[in-house]
């Protein structure tokens, strides 16, 4: 596939030259896109790296999921959504019950998963009304309505993801996202997310800091540590960490340590994020 080369953009932390591909951990590859456009990820090898969380859901593997809002959320919403009317995106969303949380308070929720499953749960679980469905471009969006909260629902690659395809948005919550991902994965995940956020636009992550599992694992979820988060999105977000705790996850898996931390991502409106399709 052809891309546009008229722009250069900052991909997770270095420039690439306009045209240029890199071939990034999980079968990813990251090209240079047109004006305005970003990044533009997609998989070497199809979309085989979305064929595990596929099946997780399938099987009804979804022990990440929590059935109330995040109390990082609740705690640190005025920081993520200092107005009150966001456009806020959910990378990896799941069938989390913050999206209708924050639908009701009046924000334009967009949530993406690559599982039609996740989608289906989420309409089971909550009792939500299709109110239409579209499809583009490689993504199926659904219009869902919770008790009168309207948010949308697509389904599709996340990695494939564009402002021309997604838009952009005020705000971003990552729960679960990218401490499930490869950790090979990472710079793709910042590379995608990173364009879709308007500048001063913010990101509320939350990652896990943890040892390996008592059976030898690494996660999911995968342990992020401080020097991950900056090397991912210092270049274009200002990076904040506003709280860090104890886990029990951590007992569950064997850990010796195991600590949940929350960071508060601000876009920068200079020249680098300029170049990262702000």
């Amino acid at each position: 596939e052809t891309f546009p080369t008229s722009q250069m953009v900052l991909g997770s932390g270095r420039l690439l030259a306009r045209g240029a591909c890199a071939v990034l951990g999980g079968g990813l590859a990251v090209y240079a896109a047109g004006a305005g456009e970003g990044v533009v990820c997609a998989s070497a090898a199809g979309a085989k790296h979305l064929d595990p969380w596929i099946e997780r859901w399938k099987v009804n593997k979804t022990s990440w999921h929590v059935e109330a809002p995040h109390k990082s959320l609740v705690k640190f919403s005025e920081k993520l959504l200092p107005t009150g009317k966001e456009a806020v995106f959910f990378p990896l969303c799941g069938k989390t019950v913050d999206m209708p949380f924050l639908a009701s308070a009046g924000h334009a929720v967009v949530g993406v998963d690559c599982a039609v499953e996740a989608r289906e749960q989420t309409i089971a679980d909550q009792n939500a009304k299709v109110v239409g469905t579209s499809s583009a471009g490689g993504f199926t969006t659904s219009d869902l309505d919770v008790n009168g909260a309207r948010f949308k629902y697509v389904v599709g690659d996340y990695f494939s993801m564009t402002p021309a395809t997604a838009g952009t948005f005020d705000a971003a919550f990552d729960r679960g996202s990218l401490v499930a991902i490869d950790p090979p994965m990472r710079e793709g995940y910042a590379a995608t997310l990173g364009p879709l956020i308007k500048p001063a636009g913010k990101i509320l992550l939350v990652t896990v800091y943890h040892d390996p599992f008592a059976d030898g694992r690494l996660g999911p979820p995968f342990s992020v540590e401080d020097s991950d988060v900056k090397r991912l999105f210092s270049d274009s977000f200002t990076v904040e960490m506003l709280h860090e705790e104890d886990n029990m996850l951590g007992e569950q898996r064997g850990c010796t340590f195991f600590k949940e931390r929350v960071y508060l991502l601000t876009k920068k409106a200079g020249f680098l994020s300029r170049l990262w399709g702000a």
